[in-house]
């Protein structure tokens, strides 16, 4: 049985030193230099200077939702938040939370990590939370700097969406769409909601990267299967036979992390039933994570 441990290895204490340490990590300073800033910001320059007409495809389904991204420096963000959730953002994530264990196995830190009098699971934790907190940073830098971007090249602007919606019956039956106008403040507002949504998104690639890296001592075999995960569940999507099995895929509903944008216009359902899904894959797959490193060899 393990000793409780004292008051400095409380998990507020772990959790600073683990936030410490993981500031003065190179790794850090690289992805959020290049992943959370480089990146998004050429990015959406490549974007703004390319599309300063027509509208841009955030979200499909039975409603697809649009933003003119000439219309506001705030419709933007959401077309950076709409392409870098394919595979920048799970690339980060999986970064965060696969190499949060796999790291310590591989400079053979862990072992002596785990020698102090502390529970493994207020270890688990401190370090998970910590990498969650980086992974929800990294997804609110790559919205400001699409916020950045786009002030800097369309204005603080109402931001113009459309609501497109098919029609049932044969293809081409036609269908009806919506045009709709938000104040910058308005804009903002659901825009902090979308984004948030999107990082929520990612929840069960980071739990299933969390479970991986108490598995491994090779961060890139954690990291790279945190970004396979949803590459598969996007490969058996859309694969006919398995039709029935897309609600219950961890990349189900994804299409709709745009409607918290406009919600009055697209519906909220689908977004809930998005962040169930996640909610459900998030909490099984760390409950698996810390079951196997309860029970694992230190040196895996």
């Amino acid at each position: 049985m393990r000793a409780r441990g004292s008051v400095g290895n409380s998990r507020w204490t772990l959790i600073r030193r683990e936030l410490a340490l993981q500031l003065r990590r190179s790794r850090t300073a690289a992805v959020i230099g290049a992943l959370v800033i480089a990146a998004p910001a050429a990015l959406a320059v490549t974007v703004a200077t390319g599309h300063t007409a027509g509208f841009q495809l955030l979200g499909g389904g039975s409603a697809d939702m649009s933003v003119r991204v000439s219309s506001s420096g705030l419709a933007l963000p959401l077309v950076l938040l709409s392409l870098e959730r394919y595979f920048v953002i799970p690339l980060i994530v999986s970064i965060f939370a696969g190499e949060a264990l796999a790291g310590e196995a591989a400079w053979g830190s862990l072992r002596y990590l785990l020698a102090d009098p502390v529970r493994r699971r207020k270890v688990l934790t401190s370090k998970m939370l910590v990498a969650a907190g980086l992974s929800l940073v990294a997804v609110v830098g790559t919205a400001v700097v699409g916020v950045a971007v786009g002030l800097a090249f369309f204005g603080w602007h109402p931001v113009a969406v459309m609501i497109t919606r098919a029609a049932p019956g044969p293809v081409f039956a036609g269908g009806s769409f919506h045009m709709a106008t938000l104040s910058p403040g308005i804009a903002l507002y659901h825009l902090a909601a979308a984004t948030l949504v999107v990082a929520l998104t990612m929840a069960g690639t980071f739990a299933f990267a969390a479970l991986v890296s108490t598995m491994t001592s090779s961060p890139a075999v954690a990291i790279a299967s945190g970004v396979g995960f949803l590459m598969v569940s996007r490969a058996v999507a859309n694969i006919p036979g398995f039709s029935s099995l897309v609600p219950y895929l961890p990349t189900a509903y994804g299409i709709h992390w745009a409607d918290a944008f406009a919600p009055s216009l697209a519906g909220t359902a689908d977004v809930w039933k998005l962040l169930a899904v996640q909610c459900v894959y998030a909490a099984v797959l760390y409950a698996l994570a810390v079951w196997r490193f309860r029970n694992a060899d230190v040196a895996y």
